[in-house]
């Protein structure tokens, strides 16, 4: 799944800035607050009856140094993605995005932040190119 259209969903929903404040798969360690989106380790599955569909999950995941700034920027960033019906982000058609879970916090060691993660369930169909 190709992250950045769904990172420049953040950017227009006025949360951050690509690069600076809204990252794909890394934030800097200097980082002290961003919203950061990975792809699972496993990947994207492949179901082979169903091609060009696909059912997975990415991680939303907060950096701030205060939990109740934290706390507000991760529902923002999860309710600036959910999509409850279909829906073109970028060369994908989303059928939905949706958290799978309320966010769980945890801190960070190196520079006392402290993280929030939410699990957002997404299933889509690629866009013919």
């Amino acid at each position: 799944m190709n992250l950045l259209p769904i990172a420049e969903r953040l950017q227009a929903a006025n949360l951050g800035a690509l690069g600076t404040t809204i990252f794909v798969n890394m934030m800097p360690t200097e980082c002290e607050a961003g919203i950061l989106l990975r792809q699972p380790l496993t990947g994207t599955h492949i179901n082979y009856e169903l091609p060009e569909y696909f059912k997975t999950r990415l991680q939303v995941i907060v950096r701030t140094r205060n939990f109740e700034a934290g706390m507000s920027l991760i529902k923002q960033a999860t309710a600036a993605l959910l999509i409850k019906s279909d829906e073109q982000v970028g060369g994908m058609f989303v059928r939905y995005m949706r958290p799978a879970s309320k966010p769980v916090s945890f801190p960070v060691t190196l520079g006392n932040f402290i993280e929030f993660t939410v699990p957002m369930d997404v299933c889509y169909n690629e866009a013919d190119e």
